[in-house]
């Protein structure tokens, strides 16, 4: 399934991206499972960066991103969500995965019935856990929520453009 999703940022259109939505396996890219075929588990429902452009390898400009994620079914424990940059053989880790955090009524790791939202943050690098190089140009950002019991849980991903310290004065160390 595809849709089309308008990115916001403090009420201003920042851009327009196509989104696929898949369930697939395990978090692990290694050790791949697929889950049940009749498994009913969240959906990540939107993902707003606020900051842009993304300038590989600026350690000093982290992207924030929200992440709104609906979970018709049961609540999940142990969530974890990882961001990851693929490109043209390139798969990097774009930030440490965390645990979500759906607010104050709800311990963090747990993904509640209903509508939850949480932030987290964001950065284009070669130094990120992975393979290949990142380069500037179209890329794809993928987000995964997945636990130790269920596996991969939900997977999001669309297209974004990395751009080089040098194309906005930022030298490239």
């Amino acid at each position: 399934m595809k849709q089309l999703i308008s990115c916001r940022a403090a009420g201003r259109l920042v851009g327009v991206v196509v989104v696929g939505v898949a369930l697939a396996g395990c978090h692990d890219r290694l050790n791949i499972t697929p889950p049940p075929q009749n498994f009913v588990g969240p959906t990540i429902d939107s993902v707003v960066v606020y900051s842009l452009p993304i300038v590989i390898e600026s350690p000093s400009l982290l992207h924030e991103y929200t992440v709104t994620v609906s979970n018709p079914v049961s609540s999940f424990s142990n969530v974890t969500m990882t961001a990851r940059i693929l490109q043209s053989g390139a798969d990097r880790e774009a930030f440490l995965s965390r645990p979500v955090n759906c607010g104050r009524a709800h311990a963090v790791g747990i993904l509640p019935i209903g509508r939850c939202s949480f932030e987290s943050m964001l950065m284009a690098s070669n130094a990120g856990e992975g393979t290949g190089t990142l380069q500037p140009g179209v890329a794809t950002l993928e987000i995964r929520l997945a636990n130790s019991t269920n596996g991969l849980l939900a997977t999001r991903t669309w297209p974004i453009t990395l751009h080089s310290g040098e194309e906005h004065g930022r030298p490239l160390r």
